[in-house]
């Protein structure tokens, strides 16, 4: 493969945080964030690529392959017919997604683009289940985790995550309840706590209720974060679309007694109930 500019930032986050918008917000400051997204602008690629429970226990080998293609695809480079194969493989192959987005992904494939040699980056919320396993081979990886307000999310009826990781991060069945929805909630934000402090300067955490309340503050330290030129005419353009959700606080009137008192220690600890 020939070289390719690196990537500069991922961003993720539990289902149903607000990615959609900080991606969003990166894409109308002018930075690359893929080509091929859903309506929730995820990449499909990366989704297709890393978002199966295969991915938890893939070899070092597979994972570079999975890796390599990501990056490739993304700047509009040229792949052998082998690698080609490889992903009509596994694209065909997935189940989680509708067919049709299957065949969008190949399309783009073999129609090819134009080399992509800017800033770039993507977002698919799943990101921080392999965060750890990319930046072994991206440690300059900038990552954005996009949080917010714990029982709120448990309430959320986007629990996609929960149902594909929770077994494997809580260590036993899951159902489609608040309780098990926030103890996935507290579980992958206690994995990023212990992820942030090897991360650095490379890891921010954007508290999504915090930007709906004082956006030009957030999207300011966003910018900075990524080391991004940007004037208060462009910061206030940004803040523009930022509209908090009628959801916002719907957990503020949930009883507590449904839920782990593990997992809402965690929370008082955190400052977080």
């Amino acid at each position: 493969m020939n070289p390719m500019p690196d990537p500069l930032v991922a961003i993720g986050g539990v289902g149903g945080s607000g990615t959609r918008l900080i991606c969003e917000l990166l894409k109308r400051h002018g930075i690359h964030m893929g080509e091929v997204l859903n309506s929730s602008n995820d990449n499909l690629l990366f989704t297709y690529l890393f978002k199966q429970l295969s991915i938890l226990s893939a070899s070092e080998q597979y994972f570079d392959g999975c890796w390599e293609l990501f990056v490739a695809v993304s700047t509009g480079q040229l792949l052998s017919d082998s690698e080609l194969a490889f992903l009509k493989g596994v694209i065909t192959a997935y189940d989680l997604l509708p067919p049709e987005l299957g065949d969008k992904v190949l399309a783009h494939m073999q129609h090819g683009a134009s080399p992509v040699t800017t800033t770039w980056g993507w977002k698919e919320p799943n990101t921080h289940i392999v965060i750890d396993r990319i930046l072994e081979r991206q440690p300059d990886l900038k990552f954005i985790y996009v949080r917010r307000q714990a029982l709120d999310m448990a309430l959320s009826s986007n629990q996609n995550q929960l149902k594909l990781w929770g077994e494997h991060f809580l260590q036993r069945a899951v159902t489609d309840t608040p309780s098990d929805s926030l103890s996935y909630w507290c579980a992958t934000h206690r994995r990023m706590d212990k992820l942030a402090s090897r991360m650095g300067e490379n890891y921010h955490a954007l508290d999504y209720d915090a930007l709906c309340q004082s956006s030009y503050e957030h999207i300011s330290k966003l910018l900075a974060f990524l080391g991004e030129d940007f004037s208060d005419e462009a910061v206030e353009y940004l803040a523009s679309f930022v509209q908090p959700p009628k959801t916002v606080g719907r957990g503020q009137e949930v009883s507590l007694a449904q839920f782990d008192p593990a997992d809402l220690r965690y929370l008082e600890a955190k400052g977080l109930l």
